[in-house]
């Protein structure tokens, strides 16, 4: 077969200084793992992803006269049914038909499902069955006739929940090595709870409402339920107002912490189609230098997910501008957007199908992440599963460079160059950004790395360095 060295000039020479989101082409069919199940298109959808790379999704499917059946299931780190979890690869044992949701969480090599309107809590081996020795049998039951908040969270070994009952907020310390609740706690002034997060220095934040006034809070408390009075204005911070109690339904809010402690709190309306994200000291002030006077906005967007990586802040859901596609964004962590990040700090993903959104999110890497979310093709609803990579943006380098380097492309099972200066080395990446080895003699072998693409980085001894893509066969 005739051999092919190819040079800058036709892929291009570059320096690495930006990254271009790209469906990872080795998980599912090209990126996305799209579940057989059908749904109403109303699934609230949570995922995690283990040590392993496996993914644990849970849903709700349509079974028979049950529409909203919840399961959990696992795929394989390539996108494929492990159907050596639970029951070839569904877990469904415990169900109710107003299940609605289930909070996934990872403890060590076990799995643990919080079904917050079921008041229930379930343990599961790795293998997907229930670990008996968890509560009863794998199952224990919090409390009867009671619903919690969707939000929870989980430190060390406890899971903090909190629920409304007779209109009184209260926070329960339940133990999820054995099953079985530690404390309960009434908290001052707290009329209801509609989540639990993590909060600053180990702490918890809990969300409430004012029902007349349509205002949100967010308060700060101990690990045993008393409030932290040093925080905002007697423990608690206003994170946001609304016109009408319409208004406040159609509004989704997320909370969670950078490195340093700091609040992010993100809101979105499904009747302006607009993001707003602000940015909190630990003590509860608002950072005025954040963004735009304190205030990051994103239109014609709805968040389902707000997470934190690298002190990156990461925004996850749909855009909404003339269709529905799945929307992933990555800011500074002050509030700029990080143009690094597919090139002007926002991603829009497009299948062709008629829809596709996320509603669950997981960051792997600085340059890895996962959605979960529905999928509809113009008939019916289904969840789906992507892994997308951030591989080099390569901007065009000065002429001289541009023949620099010549690599024989594809390569077989040695790295073989041509260059017209001397080279320190060259570092080669798997496209998820991970360093794999560096190579510094000409025909270096490489056959024990898998077919795929790879990104060659060449160290000039002038000090440049330009950035190549490899095709292995």
């Amino acid at each position: 077969m005739k051999k092919f060295f190819i040079s800058f000039t036709l892929i291009t020479a570059f320096y690495l200084n930006a990254q271009t989101v790209t469906a990872d082409s080795s998980f599912g069919s090209n990126g996305f793992s799209v579940l057989s199940n059908q749904t109403d298109g109303d699934s609230v959808i949570s995922s995690v992803v283990q040590p392993d790379g496996k993914v644990i999704i849970s849903g709700q499917r349509i079974n028979g006269a049950n529409s909203h059946e919840v399961f959990i299931s696992r795929l394989n780190a390539d996108g494929t049914t492990d159907t050596t979890f639970a029951n070839n690869g569904y877990f469904t044992s415990f169900q109710y038909p107003d299940a609605y949701v289930a909070n996934l969480y990872l403890m060590g090599n076990k799995i643990l499902i919080f079904y917050p309107a079921q008041n229930t809590l379930i343990k599961l081996n790795p293998d997907g069955t229930l670990d008996s020795s968890f509560g009863v049998n794998g199952v224990f039951t919090i409390a009867s006739g009671t619903n919690y908040s969707n939000g929870s969270v989980l430190l060390s070994n406890y899971l903090y929940i909190g629920k409304t009952e007779n209109s009184q907020g209260v926070l329960q310390k339940i133990d999820v090595t054995a099953g079985n609740i530690v404390s309960t706690a009434n908290i001052p002034g707290i009329s209801n709870i509609y989540g639990v997060y993590n909060g600053p220095g180990g702490k918890l934040l809990v969300k409430s409402i004012n029902n007349q006034t349509y205002t949100t809070y967010l308060t700060l408390l101990n690990t045993d339920g008393t409030i932290d009075s040093t925080f905002g204005t007697n423990g608690t911070i206003n994170t946001a107002s609304f016109s009408s109690l319409a208004d406040y339904e159609n509004s989704y809010d997320y909370v969670t912490l950078d490195d340093a402690g700091n609040i992010i709190h993100g809101i979105s309306n499904e009747n302006s189609f607009t993001t707003s994200v602000k940015k909190y000291t630990p003590a509860g002030s608002v950072m005025t230098t954040f963004a735009n006077n304190g205030t990051y906005q994103l239109a014609n967007t709805i968040i389902s997910g707000l997470k934190t990586f690298s002190n990156q802040i990461y925004l996850s859901g749909a855009s909404i501008d003339g269709s529905i596609n799945i929307m992933v964004a990555r800011l500074n962590p002050n509030g700029t957007p990080d143009n690094s990040f597919n090139n002007n700090g926002i991603f829009v993903g497009n299948t062709n199908a008629y829809q596709e959104w996320a509603e669950s999110f997981n960051v792997i890497s600085p340059t890895t992440f996962f959605v979960a979310g529905e999928i509809n093709n113009g008939t019916n609803n289904n969840i789906y599963a992507a892994k997308f990579n951030l591989l080099p943006t390569l901007s065009t380098t000065e002429a001289h460079l541009s023949n620099s380097v010549f690599f024989e492309n594809p390569v077989k099972s040695n790295v073989i160059f041509q260059a017209n200066e001397k080279i320190n080395k060259i570092e080669i990446y798997s496209a998820d950004g991970k360093h794999l080895r560096t190579i510094k003699e000409n025909d270096t072998n490489v056959s024990d790395l898998p077919k795929g693409i790879y990104i060659a980085k060449t160290e000039l001894q002038n000090g440049k360095v330009v950035v190549k893509k490899l095709i292995k066969q």
